[in-house]
């Protein structure tokens, strides 16, 4: 029981911190003059599209995080 909670606030955090990622790295394309500077400089990333990279990983595990405690969830019920 303890187990599941803790995954299902790691499979938010994941899912929140992905789709964070994904939007700062889109804000940075389309509203800076140098995308690839800001995001080496604020993010530590080699650009943008590495920046969505990271933060699409994030949210599939995230995803999948969420659907093995929705799982276990199913089968403490039974």
């Amino acid at each position: 029981m303890v187990f599941t909670k803790l995954g299902a606030v790691f499979a938010w955090l994941g899912l929140v911190l992905g789709a964070l990622r994904v939007v700062s790295a889109l804000l940075l394309l389309f509203f800076t003059p140098d995308p690839f500077a800001a995001a080496k400089h604020y993010f530590n990333a080699a650009n943008t599209g590495e920046m969505i990279n990271e933060g699409l990983c994030a949210i599939l595990l995230g995803i999948s995080l969420g659907i093995a405690v929705e799982i276990s969830r199913a089968i403490q019920k039974t």
